[in-house]
């Protein structure tokens, strides 16, 4: 159990030693670095809890040369063992790393914990909505990602995501909707504009459908792999071009399609 480091000067036991040992053993700046101790000491965050927290998300992010799930997912873990004083988002930090390594049922556990200890972090929502989605359990996906909406209304993300529930369930009216509704709160979005698209396709209405997906197509190579990957935050930044590729793809099959379909008319 651990209090919070204020001031720099009311420092828990623990904490000293653990300080002590890594001056020691040369690993002070490294660790340092990894936690951004400075930035906590800023924002009056200094903790056991927040410190292990912070490196799990060094380990997180968006660098290839420092991304790391495993160290990652060993810091959250660590983060757990002390009070959670400043309330950081642990669960959420492993939810998302089960959901990463494939483990969707794990991945629920942490993102429902996530919620009863913090029922305003809305991003639990999403992401379970997400999880829920991957299990095909859509009634729950389309309930966690409504619930986002309402909270959230300007998440093009949450948008997207949505009507792939609604694709995958066969409810292409409804997929359809919220297509044209994220589409207004992201205008030539790449893709909801694929997404719109391929419901386009699926239901015939070929004409219509080309517009969006040469919008889409146009908007994937302005991004480029590395605009893909932020739209994944969490993902090994190693797969970021892979990614990009298959969504060039996707679009790349719609407009195969309409292109057959027109030349038969």
């Amino acid at each position: 159990m651990s209090t919070p480091i204020r001031g720099g000067y009311s420092l828990l036991l623990g904490g000293t030693l653990l300080m002590l040992f890594l001056a020691a053993s040369g690993s002070f700046f490294h660790f340092e670095n990894t936690a951004q101790l400075s930035l906590l000491y800023r924002e009056d965050k200094l903790g056991l809890a927040s410190i292990f927290f912070s490196r799990g998300n060094y380990y997180f992010g968006k660098q290839p040369e420092t991304y790391d799930i495993e160290k990652a997912e060993w810091n959250f873990k660590t983060a757990l063992r002390f009070e959670n004083v400043h309330n950081a988002p642990i669960h959420y930090q492993l939810g998302r790393v089960a959901f990463i390594k494939g483990d969707l049922r794990l991945a629920l556990v942490h993102f429902n914990a996530q919620l009863e200890a913090d029922p305003t972090f809305n991003r639990s929502y999403y992401m379970r909505g997400l999880t829920y989605g991957y299990l095909n359990n859509f009634a729950k996906a389309e309930e966690d990602f409504a619930a986002y909406l309402e909270r959230v209304p300007e998440s093009w993300a949450a948008h997207n995501d949505i009507v792939w529930v609604y694709f995958r369930s066969g409810q292409f009216a409804k997929a359809e909707e919220y297509a044209r509704k994220g589409l207004a709160v992201a205008p030539d979005n790449a893709w909801l504009s694929n997404a719109l698209g391929g419901i386009l396709v699926s239901t015939g209405r070929y004409d219509e459908a080309e517009p969006y997906l040469r919008t889409a197509r146009e908007e994937f190579e302005l991004i480029g792999p590395e605009g893909w990957g932020r739209a994944y935050p969490g993902n090994d930044p190693a797969i970021y071009e892979m990614g990009f590729e298959a969504s060039l793809a996707s679009v790349d099959h719609n407009l195969s399609l309409v292109a057959k379909a027109q030349s038969r008319e």
